[in-house]
C-alpha cells in the first residue's frame, strides 16, 4: 500500500474475541487507529440482559425460552 495504513488489532476476553481490521487511505496513515478503537467498547451479556430487563420492566428477555 503506497499511502495509507492496513492492519489489525485483536482483543481476547472470557467468552469471546474481537478483531478490528483497518484500511485507511491517504496521508493520515495510522493516525485514526486510536480514534476508531476508542469509539467502540465492550459490555458483558449479563449487562445487556440487565439493561433490557430494566428498560422493558421485565417484558423482554435477551434469551427468551424456546417455544414449543
Amino acid at each position: 500500500m503506497r499511502d495509507g495504513f492496513l492492519g489489525e488489532r485483536y482483543y481476547v476476553f472470557d467468552g469471546g474475541c474481537a478483531t478490528y481490521r483497518f484500511n485507511f487511505q491517504g496521508e493520515a496513515r495510522a493516525a485514526p487507529v486510536n480514534e476508531a478503537t476508542l469509539a467502540l467498547g465492550f459490555v458483558t451479556g449479563a449487562a445487556v440482559s440487565d439493561t433490557l430487563l430494566r428498560f422493558t420492566r421485565g417484558y423482554y428477555k435477551l434469551d427468551p425460552p424456546a417455544s414449543g
